[in-house]
């Protein structure tokens, strides 16, 4: 492990929480939280709730407030709210409040906590959370974390949450092997292919977590399929 990698695990264990764990904060309404932010990474579910909250389609979502790019390590497609202005703020950053607040992405629900597994561990399925100190707002609240949670609908043992983990986790480990032998043309395609199925493949009049264990059922089948054929093409 290289030492940023070091520096952020050992950042992480020094923050980490439990559910019964307690944290002081409360939002001011200043907007700071909205600002000078390049890292608003939306999972499907997110995608999916801003489409069926604004009524319009997953593809109209990325296409009008976000941009899409290749994980450095992951080498998975992400999907990132596009900042705005000189001051790099969320595109739903209103007065100082949020346009989507009823169905906005989760990280930002549940900001200043965070969320990750800790991948290969003994404990796959365990949800581990950390707080990020906001600089912003003030400490006039006590609060859980799973008080906090439940404030904003968001279950402790998530279900989305691992499948949409393990689906990652799964898929950065074929991507990365794929692109080692596949022409960079065949590889544009899948991973045109995996951002299809995995974020925008979405009827927002149906009921969400059936379709995306079917798009992720059919993502890793056909990546798998890849690796076995090694070099095929979709």
């Amino acid at each position: 492990m290289d030492k940023r990698m070091e520096d952020i695990y050992e950042n992480i264990k020094k923050h980490r929480l439990t559910s019964d764990s307690v944290f002081m904060f409360h939002c001011t309404m200043c907007g700071d939280c909205c600002r000078n932010r390049d890292d608003i990474l939306l999972n499907s579910k997110d995608l999916f709730n801003l489409a069926k909250g604004l009524k319009i389609a997953p593809k109209d979502v990325v296409e009008k407030y976000c941009e899409t790019y290749l994980g450095a390590s992951s080498r998975m497609p992400i999907v990132r709210l596009k900042p705005v202005g000189f001051d790099k703020h969320c595109a739903f950053l209103e007065r100082n409040g949020c346009a989507v607040q009823a169905f906005k992405p989760t990280v930002c629900a549940m900001f200043p906590i965070g969320r990750f597994r800790e991948c290969g561990k003994d404990k796959p399925d365990e949800i581990n959370y950390m707080f990020n100190d906001p600089h912003c707002g003030d400490k006039r609240e006590i609060h859980t974390v799973r008080g906090w949670l439940s404030m904003y609908g968001i279950p402790e043992n998530d279900e989305f949450y691992l499948k949409w983990t393990n689906t990652v986790e799964t898929l950065t480990a074929s991507l990365s092997k794929l692109e080692k032998y596949l022409k960079t043309d065949t590889m544009e395609k899948l991973w045109t292919f995996v951002c299809f199925f995995l974020y925008l493949n979405y009827d927002t009049e149906k009921e969400f977590m059936p379709q995306f264990l079917k798009n992720s059922e059919i993502v890793i089948g056909n990546i798998k399929n890849l690796e076995d054929k090694k070099g095929g093409v979709i």
